[in-house]
């Protein structure tokens, strides 16, 4: 491109967590010109509050090693909830939080990554059973009318909440990066690389 870039780009990062990143760095050293990139799972790491959560659910995730917690968001597509929350173990010291069982699940039992999870293992396990009742109960929330009695509706309702938010999340963020880029006299580029299976 023949002009200086500089990358502040972060491997395994969510839209929410480069947006929080960009803001630190054009604090330091602002551009008029910001590239922000999207990747095709970016949109679903928005809403994950700790990657162990979900880490039994990505491909290539290696067995056993613990991975960090992150700021995050909450979002509801249906009523424009979209709440920010900041990492839920910020510190070292907080780290040992994790260490807790009983820490872990108060901060956790209502996360909205942990309920797909644990709905995706039904599945994979036969007993989809086990998460009928919780599935439907977000799928109401988010307004959405179902009955799940198979694995299959129970599969596609889970497919359904997690890309409807994850990208409700990643639509919401984008609003922000335009609003902090119109006040502070800036251009955008939003390259977007799906993933090629």
């Amino acid at each position: 491109m023949c002009e200086p870039i500089r990358n502040f780009g972060i491997t395994g990062f969510s839209v929410y967590q480069a947006f929080l990143r960009m803001k630190k760095e054009e604090t330091r050293t602002p551009a008029k010109y910001i590239i922000f990139n999207i990747y095709e799972d970016d949109h679903y790491r928005n809403l994950i509050s700790w990657t162990n959560i979900s880490a039994g659910d990505v491909p290539g995730a290696r067995a056993g090693l613990s991975y960090p917690t992150a700021p995050h968001v909450k979002v509801n597509p249906s009523t424009g909830e979209f709440v920010e929350f900041g990492n839920p173990c910020p510190t070292r010291q907080s780290v040992y939080d994790l260490c807790d069982p009983s820490w872990v699940h108060e901060t956790f039992k209502d996360d909205f990554v942990w309920k797909i999870v644990l709905a995706r293992k039904g599945i994979m396990e036969n007993t989809p059973e086990k998460n009928y009742v919780e599935i439907m109960d977000l799928a109401h929330q988010h307004g959405m009318e179902v009955h799940i009695d198979s694995s299959e509706t129970l599969r596609r309702t889970v497919e359904t909440l997690h890309t409807r938010a994850g990208l409700f999340a990643t639509m919401r963020i984008i609003d922000k990066m335009e609003e902090f880029a119109a006040a502070h006299e800036k251009k955008v580029l939003y390259p977007y690389f799906p993933f090629e299976k």
